[in-house]
């Protein structure tokens, strides 16, 4: 009977320490979650944060292009007035030495009539360079050279005959 009695006096001890233990892990499970919880905030608030940059930066590139295109505008309009006030003959001679994707953005932002004029005295194939560049750039394809053909009807001159 004693015998029981300590058996039942460590069974309920063992129970209170098993109870004990799992308030703890209890806790402990709770503490985590909250944790896991505070972590998955503070992970969309720095996916917020450097989604927010992001645009922010691709907002300055954007302005940035927007400012330094305009930029380029203001010069191209400058070379314009530049070179529609100067005689054709001496505009072309700068022409000449020109890049060539510049001659080109010049010209397509001149009148049609002063280009004219300028194209006239611009060396013929930095001229027919440029017109490539400008009917390319508006859908045309540049002309290829063409190579050696001969006519179909051309008909090879018979062997000659020994």
């Amino acid at each position: 009977l004693k015998a029981i009695e300590e058996k039942k006096k460590a069974l309920a001890a063992e129970e209170e320490r098993i109870n004990s233990e799992r308030k703890r892990l209890e806790t402990l499970k709770e503490e985590i979650e909250e944790k896991v919880d505070e972590l998955t905030k503070i992970r969309q608030e720095t996916e917020g944060s450097i989604k927010n940059l992001d645009s922010k930066k691709t907002a300055e590139e954007i302005g940035k292009e927007a400012a330094e295109k305009a930029e380029e505008e203001t010069r191209l309009k400058q070379l314009v007035k530049t070179y529609s006030a100067m005689k054709p003959k001496s505009a072309a001679a700068l022409f000449d030495k020109l890049d060539n994707d510049v001659a080109k953005k010049v010209i397509l932002r001149m009148n049609g009539d002063g280009a004219g004029k300028i194209m006239s005295y611009v060396n013929s194939e930095k001229a027919a360079t440029i017109s490539e560049g400008i009917a390319a750039k508006n859908g045309a394809k540049t002309a290829q050279p063409e190579t050696e053909k001969k006519p179909q009807d051309a008909k090879e001159p018979p062997p000659e005959k020994k």
